[in-house]
């Protein structure tokens, strides 16, 4: 069975970093995974002001499910509290193999 892999990346203005990260790992990341919808969730940084919040769906149709239900409302609530300064891009990932 594969699995499907929700990634959301941000490149976030330097002034805001500190506020993003505790935001994050504090407040959003934890309401995601209180949706039910994840298996696991990841937070990541490459390099400054460039973070990934990775997130392992629990099937396609959970996910589709999460997307319907829950992912506007928690959307705004980060464009609340941060109305400029970040740019978001989602992708979805379907696991092929694991080694």
């Amino acid at each position: 069975m594969s699995t499907i892999t929700y990634e959301v990346t941000a490149v976030i203005r330097e002034d805001l970093r500190g506020a993003f990260e505790s935001y994050m790992t504090e407040v959003h990341m934890p309401e995601v995974l209180a949706t039910g919808a994840f298996l696991d969730a990841r937070f990541s940084t490459a390099e400054p002001g460039r973070y990934r919040a990775s997130y392992t769906a629990r099937s396609r149709e959970v996910l589709d499910k999460y997307l319907v239900e829950h992912s506007s409302r928690l959307r705004e609530d980060v464009a609340k509290h941060f109305l400029e300064g970040v740019q978001f891009s989602r992708e979805e990932w379907t696991t092929l193999a694991s080694f």
